[in-house]
């Protein structure tokens, strides 16, 4: 559908833009009213205006809510029996009066010198249990602190290294029952520790083929054979290349050596 004239077309065209620009500064100064005047009308004085509303609220006595099912039988029993509620809300004085004579005395107990025995040997007992000293101290050797205490039949982690350690210097010297008797220790668990736990040592692996001929009668060209058929093809092989790369090296090197020794002789 077309305009019968072109003035009116642009005319309605106008209007529909007038229109979006009012909404959309209409939204803008919404925002900025809310912003800028209503926001900080609101919590204007807002910490003042809640304490008013809470002492209000405790000024009103009021009960607690009652669950649904308590209030339909509260109504029921009052709407039964009005003189109820009547009661409830009475004053009664022969009640305060009664309240007026009663008095609570608290006395503390007198304990028997059995009970305080008693206690005192359970605190020891806990006591005994517990670290004496709770200050820090310094990272020793080990990240491990000695124990100012060791109770009889029980040894301390350093201790028990140095006996280890003597042990397997001298072992004629310090056996299990010299050590046992010298930290009052049980002889079979000092046997146990000498035989389960050892000192770090370092051992140097030798050459597997230098013994063979002693051990196994057999020489070191037929035990590389024998070695070298039973390997995988890849580990054979790479062996191999090293054992051809060895010897053109050494080739190489005595070549080095002929050819120096003759310049020599020249000269």
């Amino acid at each position: 559908m077309k305009c019968a004239n072109d003035m009116n077309c642009s005319i309605g065209l106008v209007d529909m833009d007038i229109d979006r620009i009012y909404r959309i500064l209409g939204s803008a100064f919404k925002r900025v009213y809310g912003f800028y005047v209503k926001r900080p009308l609101q919590r204007f004085n807002v910490d003042n205006r809640a304490e008013k509303a809470i002492d209000k609220q405790k000024a009103i006595p009021r009960m607690a809510p009652r669950h649904e099912r308590t209030d339909q039988l509260f109504k029921q029993i009052t709407q039964n029996n009005p003189q109820f509620r009547q009661e409830l809300n009475e004053k009664r004085e022969d009640l305060l009066k009664r309240l007026q004579t009663v008095k609570v005395v608290s006395e503390e107990r007198v304990w028997t010198e059995e009970e305080v025995k008693e206690m005192e040997e359970i605190k020891e007992r806990v006591r005994s249990r517990l670290p004496h000293s709770h200050e820090g101290t310094d990272i020793p050797m080990h990240a491990y602190v000695e124990p100012h205490h060791v109770p009889i039949g029980r040894i301390s982690l350093i201790r028990a290294l140095d006996f280890i350690g003597k042990h397997a210097q001298s072992p004629d010297h310090f056996d299990a029952h010299t050590i046992a008797a010298q930290h009052r220790l049980d002889e079979e668990e000092v046997k146990n520790v000498l035989k389960y736990f050892k000192p770090f040592y370092k051992d140097v692996m030798t050459d597997p083929v230098a013994d063979t001929e002693e051990v196994l009668g057999v020489s070191k060209e037929k035990w590389r054979a024998m070695s070298s058929f039973l390997k995988p093809k890849s580990v054979f092989e790479h062996q191999m290349k090293i054992e051809a790369t060895d010897a053109d090296n050494k080739s190489t090197a005595d070549q080095v050596n002929d050819k120096t020794v003759k310049e020599e002789k020249q000269q």
